[in-house]
C-alpha cells in the first residue's frame, strides 16, 4: 500500500497530474514508517524523479529520522541546487534531521567528507556538518 501511494505521487509529479498531490502526501505521511526509508530512497533516485518528486519525498524521508540515510538525501539536496531549485523545505527538514542526532549524523557525514567524490558535494556536507558541531558544542 505505501509503495502503490509512493508511486501514485511520484507519477503524478512526472506527469504534471491536475490532483491534489499535497494531500495525497500528507496522507501518505501518517502511514509512512521507520522501515519504508529504502522506498523513498529509491524514489529519490529514480532517473525520471522531478526536482518536486525529490523535494517532497527527501523531505517525508528526513521526517522518518534516519541519519544514517543522509547521503542519499545530500545527493538529492544536490540535483534539486543543480536544477536551479532552492529546495527550501527539503533544506529545512535536512537540517532537522542533522540537528536531532548530531553525533548519528557527525559519524555519516565525516565518513562521506572522507571520500566525497560525485554526485556528493562537499559543500552540501561542510554546511550540514556545521549543524552537527554547533548542536555538540
Amino acid at each position: 500500500m505505501v509503495q502503490e501511494r509512493i508511486n501514485r505521487i511520484h507519477d503524478a509529479l512526472a506527469n504534471n497530474e491536475d490532483i491534489d498531490v499535497l494531500s495525497l502526501a500528507r496522507e501518505l505521511e501518517t502511514v509512512l514508517e521507520h522501515s519504508d526509508g529504502p522506498k523513498l530512497v529509491e524514489v529519490i533516485q529514480r532517473s525520471d524523479a522531478s526536482v518536486f518528486s525529490k523535494e517532497l519525498f527527501g523531505s517525508m524521508l528526513c521526517a522518518l529520522d534516519r541519519p544514517d540515510l543522509l547521503e542519499p538525501l545530500i545527493i538529492a539536496m544536490d540535483e534539486v541546487f543543480a536544477e536551479g531549485h532552492d529546495g527550501d523545505g527539503f533544506q529545512a527538514t535536512l537540517t532537522d534531521l542533522v540537528e536531532t542526532h548530531p553525533v548519528e549524523s557527525l559519524e555519516v557525514l565525516r565518513d562521506m567528507e572522507r571520500r566525497v567524490t560525485a554526485p556528493v558535494s562537499s559543500e552540501t556536507v561542510n554546511w550540514l556538518l556545521e549543524y552537527c558541531t554547533s548542536e555538540l558544542e
